[in-house]
C-alpha cells in the first residue's frame, strides 16, 4: 500500500504573560530571567470548520501554562481544557526543575490524561560537575501499569582538545526491549570556541536531536 498523511490545517492563537527579574551574578554583571510566565493558547481546524456535517468540533482544546522561576529552581504546571464535552480538565502535567552549584540538574513532573486515566511520572537527572564526563539518566513510569515505561542511561567524553565527543546510551523500553548505541560526533563550524564554552560552564545543549526527545535540551548526544 501506499503510505498517505492526513491533512490537517490549523490556525493557532494565543497570549502570555512574563515577569522578567533583574539580578546580580556573582561576577557583578546583571542578568534577567523569567520569574512567572502565564500562556494561553488555543487552535482552531479551518479543515472541519469546513466540513459540512453535524457536531463538527473546529476548536482544540484551551492549554494554559504558569511557571514560577527563583534562581535556579523552576516549578510548571501545564493544562489542557476541553471546548467540549463534560470533562473540565482533560490532561494536566506538574513538574520542577532544579539546577546545583555543581553543573547538575534534576527534573521530575508527574502527567494525568483524562482521556484514558493515565498516570505517570517522568524524570530526568543531568551530571555535569565532571569537565570531561557527563552523564544522563531519565525514566518513564506508569502508575497504572505499575511498570517504568522507559529508562535511558547515557555518557558523553569531550577530550582535552574539544573537537569530538563520544557517546554512549543504554536505552530499555517496554516495546522494543534493551538496545545499546555508541557513536562519535564531530564538533566544527563558526561556534567551537563557544562549544567549549558551553561544555566547561555545563550549559546542556543537544547538538543533534532525535525527533521523539527534541523537547529537551542536552549535551548528551545520540
Amino acid at each position: 500500500g501506499i503510505d498517505s498523511l492526513d491533512m490537517e490545517n490549523l490556525l493557532t492563537f494565543g497570549l502570555q504573560n512574563r515577569f522578567i527579574f533583574k539580578v546580580r551574578e556573582d561576577n557583578g554583571e546583571f542578568g534577567y530571567y523569567d520569574a512567572i510566565r502565564f500562556g494561553l493558547s488555543e487552535s482552531y481546524n479551518i479543515q472541519e470548520a469546513r466540513e459540512d456535517k453535524p457536531n463538527r468540533r473546529p476548536l482544540g482544546p484551551v492549554g494554559g501554562v504558569l511557571s514560577a522561576t527563583l534562581k535556579n529552581f523552576t516549578l510548571t504546571s501545564e493544562a489542557e481544557f476541553p471546548v467540549y464535552g463534560v470533562d473540565r480538565v482533560s490532561r494536566v502535567t506538574t513538574g520542577f526543575s532544579l539546577r546545583d552549584p555543581f553543573k547538575n540538574s534534576y527534573e521530575l513532573n508527574h502527567t494525568f490524561a483524562a482521556e484514558d486515566d493515565h498516570n505517570s511520572l517522568g524524570g530526568t537527572l543531568r551530571l555535569g560537575f565532571i569537565d570531561a564526563l557527563k552523564f544522563y539518566f531519565s525514566f518513564k513510569y506508569s502508575f497504572d501499569e505499575d511498570i517504568f515505561l522507559e529508562k535511558i542511561y547515557k555518557a558523553s567524553y569531550f577530550p582535552s582538545t574539544k573537537c569530538w565527543v563520544m557517546n554512549m546510551v543504554f536505552k530499555d523500553t517496554i516495546d522494543q526491549g534493551f538496545s545499546f548505541r555508541a557513536s562519535v560526533n564531530l564538533l566544527f563550524g563558526q561556534s567551537l570556541l563557544s562549544l567549549a564554552n558551553l561544555r566547561q560552564e555545563g550549559e546542556m545543549r543537544r547538538l543533534q536531536i532525535s525527533p521523539e526527545e527534541a523537547e529537551r535540551d542536552d549535551i548528551y548526544f545520540e
